[in-house]
């Protein structure tokens, strides 16, 4: 039996109902090593509302966080 892999979602596990499952495979070897619940729309929903109130627009950007800690141009 493969592992099942959970949504994560609000900083909460998420086990979605077993509707439509995909197979993850180890980049490395080729092997299937688990399997994920496919998320429809309402999960995605779910899933966007709760990371723009986690994040809102403008407080951080990627570069902001990243950059300080790169040694590039040092």
């Amino acid at each position: 039996m493969t592992k099942r892999i959970p949504h994560w979602i609000d900083g909460a596990r998420v086990d979605l109902p077993d509707r439509r499952l995909s197979a993850v495979f180890d980049p490395a070897t080729g092997a299937q090593s688990g399997s994920v619940t496919l998320a429809e729309t309402a999960d995605v929903a779910v899933a966007v509302r709760a990371a723009a109130l986690a994040f809102p627009a403008g407080t951080r950007r990627r570069a902001d966080v990243v950059l300080p800690h790169c040694s590039r141009g040092r």
